[in-house]
């Protein structure tokens, strides 16, 4: 999500203030997303908030949401199984670009000198700087299942 840049201090210091991450997960998510979305930001325990990536849990939504779309295509019945082969594939496609960006970002977040870490912070200021906050991501957080899901 994006977020002001911070030292590794603040955010540990942020991670373990749950009061402060459930407020900015409503500042971000909680007015734009589906009222299920905003209830969960609004209503969830803030005590099982841990200092992860959490696309986990993302991805099993998008699952749901694929999954859905697909499964209410007019002639899923009739054509169920390529359907589902590219509801299956696409998902595929997805989850190796997701794990992929998850890799790199753990890799430059890992411990390691202080000059390297500098190094890796001026990376990622830079590459946010040039590609803005959102640093191209957009089709990591616009995903539209609808949209880019072509069963047709």
């Amino acid at each position: 999500m994006p977020y002001p840049a911070q030292s590794r201090e603040k955010w540990n210091e942020l991670s373990k203030n749950k009061t402060e991450v459930q407020k900015i997960l409503q500042e971000l998510f909680g007015n734009e997303w589906p009222q299920f979305t905003c209830g969960v930001t609004r209503d969830f325990d803030k005590e099982g908030l841990i200092q992860m990536p959490g696309q986990g849990a993302a991805m099993g939504l998008e699952d749901a949401e694929t999954l859905s779309h697909t499964l209410s295509y007019p002639q899923f019945l009739s054509d169920y199984k390529r359907l589902l082969r590219i509801w299956q594939n696409h998902r595929k496609e997805r989850l190796v670009l997701v794990k992929n960006l998850t890799d790199i970002s753990g890799r430059l977040r890992l411990p390691d000198s202080a000059l390297v870490q500098y190094a890796n912070e001026w990376v990622i200021w830079g590459n946010m700087k040039w590609t803005g906050l959102m640093g191209n991501m957009q089709w990591l957080d616009r995903y539209n299942a609808e949209g880019v899901l072509k069963l047709y």
